[in-house]
């Protein structure tokens, strides 16, 4: 999966799924800030995320993020 910056994407977080793109992808897509309109938990627009070897996590509680491409 290549994520990119400008990449459109699902995002599921805590059993919420909304549509987003990513605003900023790190050379080897290991940390991702996804953007969206509206709330998952609580982040508000912007969520950071970052792939610790077993898939994604936000940065403020560790919780899995899912991400994929659309």
């Amino acid at each position: 999966m290549k994520l990119r910056t400008g990449s459109h994407v699902l995002i599921i977080y805590e059993g919420r799924e909304i549509e987003g793109h990513v605003r900023i992808a790190s050379e080897n897509q290991r940390s991702l800030a996804l953007v969206f309109d509206g709330m998952l938990g609580g982040y508000v627009g912007m969520m950071p995320v970052v792939d610790n070897g077993d898939g994604y996590r936000d940065l403020v509680e560790g919780k899995p993020v899912e991400v994929r491409p659309i």
